[in-house]
């Protein structure tokens, strides 16, 4: 995947919820309507390996994560305006990220300044 080939589109998965995804081609039907092929990140655990599959020769990333802080429109109670992400690299890291210094993410959640995200909940 290539981000400065591949645009950025939003995709509705089932169930309604928006994500963002790169489109990589797309295909207009005989009847008239597109088909897109869109990649989009998911975390490993909604994803099962298909039985078979030689998964030996897919190119494997292990980032080095730098916490970040996504600030979020609203601050309410139990859910604070800042959310922590373990990276930038998570999926439901959006919008402008700030950098948190590791040894500063307990202090952030223990006083309760951010909220830690649901998707790839940093400790």
């Amino acid at each position: 995947m290539n981000d400065d080939v591949d645009p950025l589109v939003e995709v509705t998965l089932p169930g309604g919820r928006r994500v963002e995804g790169r489109l990589q081609a797309r295909r207009q039907q005989a009847d008239g309507q597109w088909v897109y092929r869109v990649c989009v990140a998911v975390p490993a655990s909604a994803v099962t390996p298909v039985a078979g599959e030689d998964y030996g020769r897919v190119p494997t990333e292990r980032a080095h994560r730098q916490p970040v802080l996504e600030a979020l429109r609203h601050d309410q109670p139990g859910h604070r305006a800042l959310l922590l992400h373990t990276g930038e690299d998570c999926w439901a890291a959006r919008g402008r990220l700030t950098p948190v210094p590791p040894h500063q993410v307990p202090v952030f959640l223990r006083e309760s300044w951010a909220t830690a995200c649901e998707a790839c909940h940093p400790a």
